[in-house]
Parts: structure tokens; C-alpha cells; sequence
């Protein structure tokens, strides 16, 4: 029966009055990662946008859904109204989920995982995965590279290896965990020959159950990335134990109580990169941050997906993110808080603006993005940071390719940026500051 349903599908044959898809004039021996990535987002957002009407309808305050996981990844207070919002932070951020565009993507990690990078076989986190298109094109760029090195094709177990051990990602949403597993299938299997994946058995479940071995690589985390890691909350844990009050004890506690396990260990990777969502956070992420004593800024997604990805990294280990511009634009204390405690605590490498040709890759956008290049490390007086500004021409327009965008150059003192905040909107908008409009300023661009 099965069969017969699978054949008729194909054939286009639905139900009966229903004229026929025509299935058998395309060819499906290629998937492209892509149609997978935007066919997953267009159903989510139906589905989101259906439910949302259905309980404005009923007038129902209630949040939406959550995933699989939402005992473990989404804190669940009580205490009061600002605490609600833990509740929906699975909404907040699903209501954010876009496909990255490709071109976006090849120009992330051709800035990041760089030729002399892939020597030193870097370990490779998305803490906001979706449906997985940077790690699928991560795990690519490695296996080309390892090729390439290697002078031959590698084989099953080498691609394998591969995927257990340098490729890993955490989602929020269980759904857009499961397409980011069938992603990396296609991809492990694109690279194999049909002999080789008759003989090689079942595939790895790759996302994370419990222990991990070579059955079971665990690679995909269905959680909040601000869930607590071992050592976050050991760390917790004897802060409480050891005082009976002190200023924020009582969120420590919650955060103790509610905030999930993260089953990854702090500095445990090399790189870390992905789009993670722009918009404000809700409670829990906050609270992560306020509990280790990190400056949230305006409590955007952006800012505090930057700490947490510190935190994962290594030290000297590479950050690639897209980011909300407002990181760098913010003119509040509290903005300027957050940028002064990154760049104490990181060396940037490069930024690259994108507000000019934000709606060329995302139709809808609003807010403008820029790419940061960043490492983990505490930056020497003579560091450098390249600010690149992009511009929008017909060619842009045209070929929709990061290729075709002009990049307009600056290289400025990364001392500069911390003694100077305001800096930052000079360079966005090519002006150079002089002497005369900023006494006492010395400028070391070039």
C-alpha cells in the first residue's frame, strides 16, 4: 500500500479531480541544500502565521507551541510579568527565522575559514543553525580542503570523522534541527559513490539524545543556546551554595532552576559562525548574560549571541557572525557598555556593512546587518580592524551576488574604536573626522 501511494505521488496522481503534478519531468538526482533551506522556511511561516490568526481569533493570550524540547531549552518562570516572556522565547526567535541566502554564506566563510584556518582542522559551532546551510557548507569547504591536501578522494570513514567531530550546531526549534540533519546527509552522501553508501551501513543519528559514539554522533543540540553548560552551572551552583544573599542571587537561582543543560563544553571549539536572529531577546538569554556579569547592551539577540559565542570558543578561536547593525550604532551607555567589554575581550578582525544592500539578500529586511570577523583573545596596541563598506549598484541589483557588491575600505586602530566610540558611525558612512570638527583626535585610518 505503501508503495502504491509513493507511485502515485510521483505520477502526480493525489486524489481523484485533481489535475496531475507532472512529478516525472524533473529530475531529483540533485537537491540543492537551498530549495530544502527556503522550502522549510515558507512552510514554518505559514504555519506560524496560521496560528498566530487562530488565537487572535480566540483571543487567546496563550504563547504558541513550543518545540519538542521546550522543557529543557526555554525557561518557564512564575515570578512575575518580566518573566513571561521566557515562554515565548522559542516564538521570538522562530518569528525570526530566515533562509541565509548562498552568496551569503560562501562570503562568511570565505572570510572565515580561511585556507591557513582549515590547516589546524577547526572545530565548527552555528549556535542558530535552522536548517543548517552553514554547517552543510562548512562541512563541504573542509572535505574540499582535506582533498585537496590529501591529493585524493577521502573515503567514507575519513568523511565521516569529519562530520562527528567538527561540525556541530544548536537550534531552538526541533522541526529546523531535522532539516538541518537530512542537510548533512545529502551532504555526506553527495560525497560518496554509490558502492561506498550501499556498504556503509545505517546513518549516524546526529542529533543529540544523550551519549555520543559512532552510532550516535550528537552533533545537532535541540536547545536554547543560553541553556547552562556543565560548567556554567557548577559554577552557579557554588555561588549560591556559598552565599545565602547577595544582588542577584534570586535570578541565579531561576536561571539554576529553569535554564536547561547545554551538552557542550565552554572553549570547546575553533570556530563559531552562523546568522543568528536580530531582534530583541527575551528573558532567558538576559538573564544568562546578567548571571556571568556580561553588559547585554539593548538586550538584543545580536549582542548577546556575541558573548555566548566567546564563551564557546577557544582562546584564539575565530567568530563569524551576521549581526544587527544597531551593535555598533547604538549611541545608549548601555550600547556603548557592551561594545567597550568586546573589544577588551576580543581582537576584530573585520565588519563589514551591509545596510545598503540589505533588502538585495533579504526582500523584507528592515534593520541593517554587517558581518563580524572577531577573535578570542585580548587585542595587542598595535591591532588593526578593517571596516568595509558595501554599496549598492546595478550589478548588485542584477545578479543578487556578494561578488558584484563594491566593498569600500578602512583600516582603523582597534584602540581608536574604544577611545573613540563615535567612530563607528564615521566610518559606516565613509566621512573621516578631522581635527577641526573633533579637537584632540588623532586619526590612524588610512
Amino acid at each position: 500500500m505503501a508503495l502504491k501511494l509513493l507511485r502515485a505521488f510521483l505520477l502526480g496522481e493525489i486524489q481523484a479531480g485533481q489535475e496531475p503534478l507532472f512529478f516525472w519531468a524533473y529530475d531529483f538526482e540533485v537537491v540543492p541544500l537551498a530549495l530544502i533551506s527556503s522550502i522549510y522556511e515558507q512552510f514554518y511561516h505559514d504555519a506560524l502565521n496560521k496560528e498566530t490568526s487562530r488565537r487572535t481569533k480566540n483571543n487567546s493570550s496563550y504563547p504558541l507551541p513550543q518545540a519538542d524540547n521546550a522543557d529543557t531549552s526555554v525557561l518557564v518562570i512564575d515570578e512575575g510579568p518580566e518573566e513571561d516572556a521566557f515562554e515565548e522565547g522559542e516564538l521570538k526567535h522562530g518569528a525570526g527565522t530566515h533562509y541565509t541566502p548562498a552568496n551569503l554564506v560562501h562570503d562568511a566563510l570565505r572570510r572565515t575559514l580561511t585556507p591557513i584556518c582549515l590547516s589546524h582542522h577547526p572545530k565548527i559551532l552555528d549556535p542558530a543553525c535552522g536548517s543548517g546551510i552553514f554547517l552543510v557548507e562548512a562541512f563541504r569547504r573542509i572535505v574540499r580542503y582535506e582533498a585537496q591536501s590529501r591529493k585524493r578522494k577521502l573515503s567514507p570513514d575519513e568523511l565521516r570523522d569529519i562530520l562527528q567531530n567538527r561540525i556541530f550546531g544548536i537550534e531552538i526549534n526541533a522541526e529546523a534541527a531535522r532539516v538541518a540533519a537530512f542537510s548533512l546527509y545529502l551532504a555526506l552522501l553527495d560525497q560518496q559513490e554509490p558502492p561506498d553508501i550501499a556498504s556503509g551501513g545505517p546513518l549516524p543519528y546526529l542529533l543529540h539524545s544523550g551519549p555520543r559514539d559512532e552510532k550516535h554522533f550528537g552533533i545537532l543540540i535541540v536547545s536554547d543556546a543560553f541553556a547552562l553548560t556543565n560548567d556554567e552551572r557548577e559554577l552557579l551552583s557554588k555561588r549560591v551554595a556559598a552565599k545565602k544573599a547577595y544582588k542577584g542571587r534570586a535570578g541565579d537561582v531561576r536561571l539554576l532552576t529553569n535554564a536547561g543543560v547545554l551538552d557542550l563544553p565552554l572553549g570547546g571549539f575553533d570556530v563559531v559562525i552562523g546568522n543568528p536572529p536580530w531582534q530583541e531577546a527575551p528573558s532567558l538569554p538576559r538573564s544568562w548574560a546578567a548571571a556571568f556579569k556580561l553588559p547585554e547592551g539593548e538586550g538584543a539577540y545580536s549582542q548577546l549571541f556575541i558573548h555566548r559565542a566567546l564563551t564557546l570558543l577557544r582562546e584564539g578561536g575565530r567568530l563569524g557572525l551576521l549581526v544587527g547593525m544597531k551593535v555598533f550604532w547604538n549611541d545608549r551607555d548601555t550600547s556603548r557598555a557592551f561594545r567597550g567589554n568586546l573589544l577588551t575581550h576580543a581582537a576584530l578582525r573585520q565588519v563589514v556593512n551591509m545596510a545598503h544592500v540589505r533588502r538585495v539578500f533579504f526582500a523584507k529586511a528592515v534593520a541593517p546587518f554587517a558581518f563580524l570577523l572577531a577573535e578570542r583573545c585580548s587585542p595587542l596596541p598595535g591591532d588593526r580592524v578593517v571596516i568595509w563598506n558595501a554599496r549598492r549598484v546595478r550589478a548588485v541589483d542584477r545578479l543578487r551576488s556578494m561578488a558584484a557588491v563594491p566593498l569600500d575600505r578602512r583600516v582603523v586602530a582597534q584602540g581608536d574604536l574604544a577611545d573613540a566610540d563615535y567612530l563607528w558611525k564615521a566610518y559606516w558612512w565613509g566621512g573621516i573626522m578631522t581635527q577641526r570638527c573633533c579637537p584632540g583626535w588623532r586619526w590612524s585610518g588610512r
